[in-house]
């Protein structure tokens, strides 16, 4: 039996007279009027007074008669009333005219309101919604309970007389405490819901009410009597009416204020309401958007729903729940710090919202966001800075926002990723993170953005003191703990260290600053903390500079290399920051000032020379690489700072060999690591080492052969393979980079060791074809585009090439020694590799093309017979281009990164060691360093051309040695000779490389256009031009030669050149500016030189835009003679038909095109072939012309027969083969081929087109 919820009721009398409610006192207000309760009787006065005045009995004689009471009927269910009116409507309206329809919605429009439509609507939708739900849910079955069972009770009350009914309206006796029954319904936790945050419940009075009806027939059940009155005619039923849609202001002045009119001024603050709702549902889509405390979105369903206890209608205008942004930012600035806390932690969830992309959001509010995202940021951003130095949970908050900004807004970003960034960081090193978008109205948003708009000056004061005292810090158990608020502002530290050197720059200047970091996260090993460490990593990454600050503060962290056991989290972090700081060679004085501890450690680092545990690895390989920085800066102590900070002498007393030696065996990652550093010990010892370290070397080969014939061939092998691998998958995920830099580097670094090991022989057996194979593939393969992603994935893609290109180079230099490679085979390589090199490649790049060019001399050049001037060799060689493009690999002396591989000449060098930021945003040329592009050949010209800018070789001092005295003429010969030798060995020894190692079309093209700029601005007079150079002609038309319409095999594809020419030009110089210059230098100077006319034609074709024809053609008409003399199958192109289709439909080029024809201008060679086809195609159907366009064709064809026999009779035998259907038809053969078909076609249009006089001389040229 279902129990319920109702106990005792007690009926009033059923004699007593019932009186309607009286109708409150109208009141100009529009409520009822207040009355206070000492000015009038009390309820209870008033309800004695009426009960006197009823006659009857005063008591009854006898109990009343107890009868068993009869179930009440079943409500007929509210959703059936529904439908019967529904339907009632529904007839009604039927039975009426057009007229009276129209009359009665105009009447319900004047009453309600235009927008009475949407108000119903919604209505409706919210019953139908919530009929779904209650018959989705049901009527749960509540089990019956212990407490539900009968208990015995006393004898029933059936025993007493029954008495006659009386009319007493005094309360009936009750029954005996003994025979009553209480029934409680079970709840359950789901019959329950508890808001957050929900108050109190208003005091109520208690009601008594009685037990269910027992089933007929109890006899504990006692009737209180039958009642056989009659009900009042007006309780009976009401007078019908059409009631208003619920919650609209009609309704709500009928139900509270039924006196008032619904004209009265005093309620229409009820239509305002409305009138505002509508009005924010018209504005911006988000500025309706609407937020809960936590700063998640509140869909417009909900915010029409949710309960007022929420606390989300306090400062929400109209009936709808949540604050809208503009009410977050406003509250965030209340008096109340309350209010302040709660729109901080709202704004940490919309700072989160937006990250994600703002889910939940339609198509309307995701385009707005578009370009609000970032000012919403920043406006995040600020207030949350703006709270910084309050304390309590305003302040607390406030560091949380700031880090959703900063920290935050990357965590997805890294997420997606899919890789650990704290490693890839510590393995293959940091970058520069200043992720800027492009200059545009509306940049995407990015922490860069965010962090430039932060004045450092007045924010990193107010850091300072919350670090050592921060907002939270009640919350800590112990003064000692580490809060989650000074966590946060290290994070914040860090990522901002992460942005740019001029930011670590700053946090490392600010007073007390990193002294409130050491002693809160590194002063007590119980609580230190190793994100410090990375933290101080990052810093003295940044710069020398700050790596020289740095130094002071680094003895307190000895006492982490010290404790044994070692902590390895912070016993790692520490290895590392005393790396960073060996990379500029300084501070390796402490290898000396605590020996005794570093003996200690190595000791406990052999001891794990078998361990499988992650951790141990890990100690490991730290251990390992700070030793190879210390031995490297130990090769030349000339160059660490001070000087003889460390000595050679030293690490052979320290016996750092053999502990490198007991660690070959070590497993995993290890194991390069352990490799490098046995690698610069044998590269030091070659320098201080007697006869060139021949005793180290012997040494080295007792251990690693035996090595490397099991243990180390195995590892070999599996990252071969596992490289073989993540290749074979095209283009890799980020993961998947990550795995090929571990499998790059740990071959780089066995080369590296066979290379230290001998230098002219393999010290090991090494699968050198398989390796030269996959060095081939990296070479070629697309991963390399990776570095030009946006974002962070495009940053670390930077960090994880360089092993890769670290392969690259050691593999160059390992097969430049073998005695099997020839010096073409090696050059083919070279040029192949130099493209790949990336930054901290500096020193391999300039050393390997000062291989290139030491190795192209008089005698190899003769040997091959290619025709090379001897002026060429007498003025140099190709060496004179060595200090040029040592400059194009290392533009600044003032940010050098360190080397991947640690040099001692790179130690004074290097001015920080991680990847800079490639953000070099500036209007001129500027030469952008490693890496470098594959027409780096060429780089010479543009600093030639470029002589007067800041970024050219010209204006660096010290840049050439003593005695170099070459001429333009003699650079840009060297180049031009440079490039087509790179090219044809390249060819020739390594064809499947071309596409990577050699120059395109555009390249090509490009730099004969600058040849020939380096006359403009010239004086009027100049004794020689450089274009004019025998040399220079020979050398650019073999450049030229294979990428003309007619060269076999012909080179496929078509490269920009409008997006080529951004790099020289720089980003405030548009190509057509410059193509305008050289038609201008044309005109002037080159005397129909026809290179130039060849390099001029090619901007021309219709993959460019109708400016450059129009220009030439147009504004330039009058040179169009002099390009006759380029031929059609020597165009600049991959095919022709890029000057003919699509075909041109401007009348400007037509009437050109036909006054080049006419006047003789285009009489022969391209020129004529190209506007011969565009006035055939737009005269002739069968070429393509539009079926609506025959009157502007017969008018072209009266201008045509106006010219000579020979132009007619070209034009009308015109035809051409569109792309795809074969090869293109070049003069005599595109004046021969047309169809019969086509030809009694044309010669139809002629008899319409012609009169009879004249129309047969015309046909008869149609043969």
């Amino acid at each position: 039996m279902q129990s319920s919820l109702v106990g005792s009721i007690f009926e009033r009398d059923s004699t007593s007279k019932r009186t309607a409610p009286l109708a409150p006192t109208p009141s100009a207000k529009g409520f009822p009027v207040a009355q206070h309760r000492s000015k009038g009787k009390s309820a209870f006065a008033r309800r004695r007074e009426e009960l006197g005045k009823v006659a009857g009995p005063s008591r009854p004689e006898a109990p009343p008669v107890i009868v068993p009471s009869k179930p009440q009927p079943k409500r007929e269910d509210d959703g059936d009333w529904f439908e019967e009116v529904s339907k009632q409507n529904a007839i009604r309206v039927a039975s009426m005219t057009d007229e009276e329809r129209e009359r009665e919605k105009q009447e319900i429009f004047e009453q309600f309101g235009a927008d009475v439509g949407e108000i119903l609507k919604r209505a409706r939708e919210t019953r139908e919604k919530k009929r779904k739900r209650e018959e989705a849910i049901g009527i749960p079955v509540v089990p019956m309970t212990d407490e539900e069972r009968p208990r015995p009770v006393s004898p029933p009350l059936a025993s007493i007389k029954t008495g006659s009914m009386s009319t007493n309206t005094s309360r009936p006796s009750s029954p005996m405490r003994g025979s009553r029954k209480l029934r409680f319904a079970e709840l359950s936790p789901k019959d329950v819901h508890v808001y957050e945050s929900a108050p109190p419940s208003p005091r109520r009075k208690a009601m008594l009410a009685l037990p269910p009806p027992e089933p007929h027939g109890s006899s504990d059940t006692v009737s209180l009597g039958a009642f056989k009155g009659t009900i009042p005619s007006q309780l009976q039923g009401f007078p019908k009416e059409d009631s208003p849609e619920e919650g609209t202001p009609e309704d709500i002045r009928r139900r509270y204020f039924p006196t008032a009119a619904a004209t009265n001024p005093d309620l229409a603050w009820m239509s305002q309401s409305l009138s505002a709702e509508k009005s924010a549902s018209e504005a911006s889509p988000i500025d309706a958007l609407r937020f809960d405390l936590s700063g998640n979105l509140i869909s417009a369903e909900q915010s029409l729903t949710l309960p007022t206890h929420l606390g989300l209608h306090h400062h929400a205008e109209g009936s709808r729940a949540g604050y809208t942004i503009d009410d977050i930012f406003l509250l965030a600035r209340s008096t109340v710090g309350a209010q302040r806390a709660a729109m901080m932690k709202a704004m940490v969830g919309l700072a989160s919202w937006l990250q994600k992309g703002c889910p939940g959001a339609d198509n309307a509010v995701l385009e707005a966001m578009k370009s609000k995202t970032l000012p919403l940021l920043k406006r995040i951003l600020f207030a949350g800075l703006e709270v910084l130095p309050e304390r309590g949970s305003v302040g607390a908050r406030g560091i949380s926002v700031v880090w959703q900004c900063i920290v935050g807004w990357e965590e997805r970003e890294i997420q997606d990723m899919g890789v650990n960034i704290v490693d890839v960081e510590q393995r293959f090193g940091e970058v520069e993170l200043n992720i800027r978008g492009s200059t545009t109205e509306s940049p995407a948003p990015s922490v860069s953005a965010l962090v430039d708009a932060i004045p450092f000056d007045t924010v990193l004061p107010q850091i300072t003191p919350l670090i050592v005292s921060p907002p939270d810090f009640g919350t800590a158990e112990r003064d000692s703990d580490i809060t989650s608020n000074q966590l946060e502002l290290l994070a914040i530290l860090h990522r901002l260290a992460k942005h740019s050197g001029t930011i670590a720059d700053a946090i490392v200047q600010s007073p007390k600053l990193l002294a409130g970091i050491i002693s809160t996260f590194l002063v007590k090993p119980v609580n230190a903390r190793p994100e410090a460490l990375r933290f101080l990593s990052t810093l003295a990454r940044s710069s020398r500079a700050n790596a020289q600050a740095l130094c002071d503060p680094a003895d307190a962290l000895l006492k982490f290399v010290a404790i044994q056991p070692p902590q390895p989290d912070l016993l790692i972090g520490t290895l590392h920051f005393f790396t960073t700081l060996a990379t500029y060679g300084l501070y390796t004085h402490v290898a000396t000032d605590a020996q005794e501890i570093w003996t200690r450690l190595a000791a406990h680092v052999v001891s794990l020379n078998t361990s499988t545990n992650s951790q141990d690895i890990r100690i490991v390989e730290a251990w390992a690489r700070l030793l190879e920085a210390w031995i490297t800066c130990a090769t030349d102590p000339h160059q660490t700072t001070p000087e003889h900070d460390i000595t050679w002498s030293r690490v052979v007393a320290w016996g750092w060999a053999e502990d490198l030696y007991n660690l070959v065996v070590v497993r995993g990652e290890a194991q390069p690591s352990v490799w490098a550093a046995i690698a610069a010990w044998l590269e030091g010892s070659r320098v201080n080492g007697v006869r060139g370290g021949e005793t180290e070397k012997i040494r080295a080969i007792e251990v690693l052969q035996p090595h490397f014939a099991v243990a180390g061939k195995a590892v070999v092998s599996s990252a071969l393979l596992g490289l073989q691998d993540t290749l074979s998958q095209g283009l890799p995920s980020m993961a998947g980079l990550v795995n090929a830099s571990e499998y790059a580097t740990t071959l780089a670094q066995v080369l590296r060791l066979s290379v230290a090991v001998s230098p002219s022989t393999p010290a090991f057996d090494l699968p050198l074809p398989q390796i030269s194979q996959l060095c081939a593939t990296i070479v070629m393969h697309p991963l390399w585009t990776l570095p030009d992603a946006k974002g962070l994935p495009g940053m670390y893609a930077r960090v994880l090439c360089r092993p890769l290109s670290l392969l690259l180079a050691y593999y160059l230099r390992l097969v430049r020694t073998l005695p099997d490679t020839s010096t073409d085979s090696w050059l083919a390589q070279a040029f192949a590799v130099i493209p790949r090199l990336q930054i901290g490649d500096e020193d391999v790049a300039v050393d390997i093309m000062g291989e290139v060019l030491k190795n192209i001399d008089a005698e190899w050049a003769k040997e091959r017979a290619l025709g090379v001037p001897d002026i060429i060799w007498e003025r140099g060689g190709l060496g004179i281009l060595l200090p040029v493009l040592q400059h194009a690999v290392q533009p600044s002396t003032d940010v050098q990164a360190a080397p991947t591989v640690l040099t001692p000449q790179a130690l004074k060098r290097s001015t920080l060691a991680r990847l800079p930021t490639d953000v070099l945003l500036t209007s001129e040329w500027y030469p952008s360093g490693l890496p470098l592009q594959r027409d780096w050949t060429l780089t010479p010209i543009d600093h030639v051309l470029r002589s007067g800018s800041e970024g050219s070789v010209f204006q660096r001092s010290r840049a050439f040695p003593t005695g170099w005295d070459s001429s333009e003429t003699e650079i840009v010969r060297a180049s031009l000779l440079l490039t087509n030798v790179g090219r044809e060995v390249v060819r020739r020894f390594a064809g499947k490389l071309a596409d990577g190692a050699c120059i395109g079309r555009a390249e090509a093209v490009l730099a004969c256009m600058e040849v020939f700029m380096l006359e403009h601005g010239q004086q009027e007079g100049q004794a020689f031009e450089v274009f004019k150079d025998q040399a220079v002609s020979q050398f650019m038309g073999q450049m030229l030669l294979p990428f003309q319409a007619g060269a076999k095999p012909r080179v496929a594809g078509g490269d920009d050149l409008e997006e080529k020419a951004k790099r020289f030009l720089g980003p405030s110089t548009p190509f057509f500016q410059f193509y305008q210059d050289l038609v201008g230098l044309y005109d002037s100077i080159s005397f129909g030189n026809p290179l130039f006319a060849k390099v001029l034609l090619v901007p021309t074709s219709a993959r460019y835009e109708h400016d450059y024809r129009k220009h030439l053609w147009v504004d330039f008409g009058h040179v169009l003679k002099s390009l006759g003399s380029v031929g059609a199958e020597e165009l600049v192109c991959e095919d022709v038909r890029v000057h003919l289709y699509p075909t041109e439909r401007a009348n400007e080029m037509i009437k050109a095109y036909i006054g080049a024809l006419m006047t003789g201008s285009a009489a022969r060679g391209a020129i004529r072939l190209i506007a011969l086809h565009h006035v055939a195609c737009n005269i002739w159907s069968d070429l393509g012309r539009p079926e609506d366009a025959e009157e502007p064709a017969k008018k072209l064809w009266t201008l045509i027969v106006r010219g000579s026999a020979e132009l007619v009779q070209e034009v009308a035998l015109y035809s051409q083969v569109r792309n795809g259907d074969g090869d293109a038809r070049l003069p005599p053969a595109c004046l021969e081929a047309v169809a019969e078909g086509n030809k009694e076609q044309r010669k139809e249009c002629v008899r319409r087109w012609m009169p009879k006089d004249t129309v047969q001389k015309v046909l008869a040229l149609f043969v």
